[in-house]
């Protein structure tokens, strides 16, 4: 549970993780969405990018709308740098039941489907942080522009999940168009009773 890593690694510990092209349970990214699961905003660019186990017997899944050849609001270049919330609908939330993967659907991600292998839990390095794929620990960015301090600036969030270009250690070679460019993705989340928010970024 993710969730609970996130939590109790703190920014002092995070838990690595690779890409297999092994599919099996857990964490997984690519390939097909989960069965009956979307966003509530579609439109024709709307991709299915992962799943997770989040907390308490929930999956949380996440969905893409990137427009690759536009200069719009759906451009993840033109987004690049950015602290974004829900109501950006470039990255969509989708906390679940636990749900087998579809055999077909329109929101096919594009991606062959690799499971994220969870490592031990690591001491984060001072200084620096981790660069590559994680749950929890403090987020690296290849660029700052500004995203530490904005980040420093949200109540209550966790570092969920932070996902680089698929060549960390471990990592299955893929023969894929990253969609955030050159860039590290980062999730962070917050519960407040039962209420989840979720926040993002590239950079």
């Amino acid at each position: 549970m993710i969730w609970n890593d996130a939590q109790s690694n703190g920014q002092n510990r995070y838990r690595p993780l690779h890409f297999s092209t092994d599919p099996g349970g857990g964490p997984r990214f690519g390939g097909f969405p989960p069965e009956g699961v979307l966003p509530p905003v579609l439109n024709p660019f709307t991709r299915f990018l992962l799943s997770v186990p989040l907390a308490d017997g929930l999956e949380l899944s996440l969905f893409s709308s990137f427009d690759m050849s536009g200069d719009g609001n759906l451009s993840p270049y033109n987004k690049a740098f950015e602290l974004m919330g829900e109501d950006e609908k470039i990255i969509q939330f989708v906390v679940h039941p636990p749900t087998a993967t579809s055999a077909s659907s329109p929101e096919w991600s594009g991606f062959p489907p690799c499971a994220l292998v969870m490592g031990n839990v690591t001491p984060e390095r001072e200084g620096n942080p981790y660069e590559h794929h994680k749950i929890g620990g403090r987020p690296h960015f290849e660029k700052d522009f500004g995203m530490a301090q904005a980040v420093e600036t949200m109540v209550d969030y966790v570092h969920l999940l932070q996902l680089a270009f698929p060549v960390g250690p471990g990592d299955a070679t893929l023969n894929i168009t990253w969609p955030f460019g050159t860039w590290v993705f980062h999730v962070f989340g917050r519960k407040k009773l039962d209420e989840w928010s979720f926040a993002y970024c590239w950079s």
